[in-house]
């Protein structure tokens, strides 16, 4: 999963359900009393693989319980809407954007999480996730909460709530009680053979949309209290242009038009252009686009720069190499 930088588990309060758990042989299912909408979002998607090992990618994985949890839905008296229901690329923003226009009641985003190498044989189960907004923070708390209950029942979960440093872009930018799902670590063996099973992706999306029904009807308490844990785990590498700064100085050097806004017309003057594009984990370039433009013919300028120059170093995540939405400023 692509997340920025350091995570920390912040001390958020356990909210243990009134209701038992299910077995994993016979789960009883609780409806939602009152009209419930949830808006699920598969985490990545098109060329945006996530992480992947042994030809299984994080984002059909994502999909799959997606589609798993909108399938049952119904049980359970919510209503699911997907963010997306195919392999298509949806930036963190139009995801979290959609979830907000939904008018639903709350938003998960199912992701699949990675370990580094020497941390891979540790490293496994489920981990809940929360934003750092805090006029949504209390609901977000009882919903991750309610996740967690349930699925702990049949599945290794972190026995935590979980904030990052910097934010999830989905969850910070999130307007309705949100909580992001890290189902498992694709670089744990017992995890990567749960998440290639049909029946325990099945088993999943009960505990989760069991957990949701359940924090629909306030069917919980704040008696216990969480334990406090570090994670630094999750860490995000950038992509690089190939040979560093010196090179792509080099590059511009060599290849940008710098005359472009005086041959348009332009004032004597710095103009700068911000490029938004794709680089995925083969470092391959694409969606190149000017998100800030000065105008002069600088836009297009900048787009041909990026668009026919090399592969750059793809971003990593815990080590491996990831697909990642970079920017990038080239000033006339």
């Amino acid at each position: 999963m692509v997340l920025p930088l350091l995570a920390v588990v912040i001390c958020l309060f356990a909210f243990k359900l009134n209701e038992q758990n299910a077995s994993t042989k016979n789960i009883s299912i609780t409806k939602s009393a009152t009209n419930f909408k949830l808006v699920v979002d598969a985490g990545h998607g098109g060329k945006d693989y996530g992480v992947h090992m042994n030809g299984l990618s994080e984002k059909d994985v994502a999909l799959k319980i997606a589609e798993k949890i909108k399938v049952l839905s119904t049980q359970y008296g919510i209503d699911v809407v997907l963010t997306r229901s195919n392999d298509v690329f949806m930036a963190p923003k139009e995801k979290s954007d959609f979830a907000n226009s939904q008018n639903a009641n709350a938003f998960i985003s199912i992701h699949i999480n990675a370990a580094t190498k020497d941390k891979q044989k540790d490293e496994s189960g489920i981990e809940v996730y929360l934003g750092n907004n805090e006029a949504i923070l209390n609901h977000s708390k009882m919903l991750g909460s309610a996740l967690i209950q349930n699925l702990q029942t049949d599945f290794n979960v972190a026995p935590s709530l979980m904030q990052r440093n910097v934010g999830i872009w989905v969850l910070k930018n999130s307007t309705i009680p949100a909580a992001l799902i890290e189902c498992g670590y694709i670089t744990n063996a017992n995890d990567l053979k749960l998440l290639q099973q049909d029946d325990k992706i099945e088993l999943m999306a009960k505990n989760i949309l069991q957990g949701v029904a359940m924090y629909a009807n306030n069917k919980v308490d704040t008696s216990n209290l969480y334990k406090i844990k570090n994670n630094d785990t999750n860490v995000l590498t950038e992509p690089k242009f190939p040979g560093g700064n010196d090179a792509w100085k080099k590059y511009l050097e060599e290849n940008l038009k710098a005359q472009t806004p005086a041959d348009k017309g332009a004032p004597p003057g710095m103009y700068a252009v911000t490029i938004s594009f794709l680089v995925d984990d083969n470092g391959k370039v694409s969606e190149v686009k000017a998100i800030k433009d000065p105008g002069f013919g600088t836009a297009a300028e900048a787009v041909r720069i990026i668009a026919n120059g090399p592969n750059w170093i793809p971003a990593t995540q815990n080590g491996h190499k990831v697909t990642y939405r970079q920017k990038q400023n080239i000033t006339f």
